[in-house]
């Protein structure tokens, strides 16, 4: 069972802080949660006027960093015995998601997709399905599952 994470966070620049994070399985179930207890003066201005004006859209999404480890953590259990294999386009992805989880469970597998992501699939998703929502940490994951080509 593939899953695909993104991740928003402050800045390219270490250290970083996650602001969200989007998970989607290839067979549709998702996840989505936002920090509310992040640095909003660590953020880049890229992220200032990007990613943070499309934040807050659901307050049931909404956490500090333990609530959110906490939703992520039980969300993730669910594939315990699927044999999951998690899905990142940028390590980074990854490093956040430990930073906020702790060690990654035994069962848990993680792949480097980026050059299996077809980019104008990707696109293509973004601007029809995500109405331009790019930088959106669910939205990419669902780009990242469409434009998702396993290698042969």
């Amino acid at each position: 069972m593939n899953i695909f994470i993104d991740t928003e966070f402050t800045d390219f620049d270490s250290p970083s802080e996650l602001i969200s994070i989007g998970l989607v399985s290839e067979d549709g179930r998702q996840f989505y949660g936002e920090r509310n207890d992040y640095s909003v003066d660590r953020c880049s201005a890229f992220v200032k006027s990007t990613v943070l004006p499309q934040l807050g859209q659901k307050a049931d999404s909404v956490f500090t960093k333990s609530e959110l480890a906490q939703k992520v953590n039980g969300w993730l259990l669910q594939f315990a015995d699927e044999t999951p294999v998690l899905c990142y386009d940028l390590a980074r992805d990854i490093t956040l998601l430990r930073d906020l989880i702790g060690d990654l469970p035994a069962w848990l597998a993680t792949r480097d997709i980026r050059n299996q992501i077809d980019q104008a699939k990707f696109t293509w998703y973004i601007e029809n399905c995500a109405s331009g929502r790019q930088h959106h940490a669910l939205y990419d994951s669902l780009a990242n599952k469409f434009g998702f080509t396993p290698a042969s």
